[in-house]
């Protein structure tokens, strides 16, 4: 089974097979490896793959900040619905917790007569 750090060695090779490496890179692996071809291609790889790898680490962190900002954004609402039903419990607590009284009196006045 493929890695992803083996999809990246063959994204680096196949580039170079088909002679579409990217220029920069390329560039810096001629440099270092003092314009020895196979140092060259070698050094390329291992670039290339680096830069693969950080990008693939960029974006994951991207997805994982954006996928904890949205669960941060449902328990808010969660707790927001939460918050309101409970106020709203304790409203009709208040609202309706005078009928006892009034029940009370009545049925004591009932009684007296």
């Amino acid at each position: 089974m493929d890695t992803i750090e083996e999809n990246f060695y063959e994204i680096a090779t196949d580039e170079i097979a088909q002679k579409k490496p990217i220029k920069s890179i390329y560039g810096k692996a001629f440099s270092d490896a003092l314009g020895d071809k196979e140092k060259t291609m070698a050094l390329y790889i291992k670039y290339r793959v680096k830069q693969l790898k950080d990008i693939y680490t960029e974006e994951k962190i991207k997805r994982d900040r954006e996928a904890f900002e949205e669960k941060r954004k449902r328990d808010r609402e969660m707790f927001s619905i939460f918050t309101f039903f409970r106020q709203g419990k304790n409203k009709f607590i208040k609202v309706f917790s005078f009928i006892p009284n009034i029940l009370n009196r009545v049925i004591n006045q009932w009684s007296k007569k």
